[in-house]
């Protein structure tokens, strides 16, 4: 009985997410510039804007001039998995480099992690900028209308979820138990609020 209902919950959300994802990208045009040492991220986080950021994060960790890499976000966040992936290879270039971020707009979702991702000491964000941290959102395609791969899409979202509350906790210094908690109830902070939460350490 437990299983059933959660199957049902599944498809429910999936099927709302399914229209409000779909709108909320197509609301945003992908934008990710390089200029100098600074990549600057704005817009709906997507497979195209993982792909440029972490093309631009291994050209500065080649450039000998480029002592910093910077990364800039305006960004009310978009795909986990490709979100991940962008602090991976931060993660990864840390080992080399110091990489500062800066909220030099909001923040949200995703868009959280990756503030958080960067070099302690060296994330920044805006004095007027606020950063919103919630739980993990899902949409689907065709997926919906098959039911055998519901419980493969659930395993799915289970591990991403898992990584993306564990990323966030690692980041903050909080335990994941907290994270879920304050992801469920979707939680909005300003400036000095995610300095105070774990989430950054300055304001820009």
């Amino acid at each position: 009985m437990v299983n059933k209902l959660r199957i049902l919950s599944f498809l429910a959300i999936v099927a709302i997410f399914i229209l409000s994802g779909q709108a909320a990208a197509s609301a945003e045009d992908v934008n990710v510039s390089l200029e100098g040492n600074v990549i600057t991220i704005r817009g709906h986080i997507l497979e195209e804007t993982r792909a440029e950021v972490i093309k631009n994060i291994f050209q500065l960790l080649g450039d000998e001039k480029a002592a910093i890499i910077e990364i800039r976000l305006a960004s009310s966040g978009g795909n986990v998995e490709d979100s991940l992936e962008i602090c991976n290879a931060m993660h990864y270039a840390q080992k080399f480099k110091t990489v500062r971020t800066v909220a030099i707009g909001n923040a949200e979702s995703c868009a959280a992690i990756i503030l958080s991702a960067g070099t302690k000491g060296e994330r920044y964000v805006g004095k007027y900028s606020c950063v919103m941290i919630h739980s993990m959102q899902m949409s689907a395609s065709n997926a919906i209308l098959d039911p055998k791969k519901v419980k493969e899409i659930m395993e799915r979202y289970d591990k991403e979820a898992l990584a993306y509350y564990f990323a966030m906790a690692e980041n903050a210094g909080k335990s994941v138990e907290q994270i879920k908690e304050d992801c469920y109830n979707e939680k909005w902070m300003t400036s000095k609020e995610a300095i105070a939460y774990g989430l950054a350490d300055k304001v820009w």
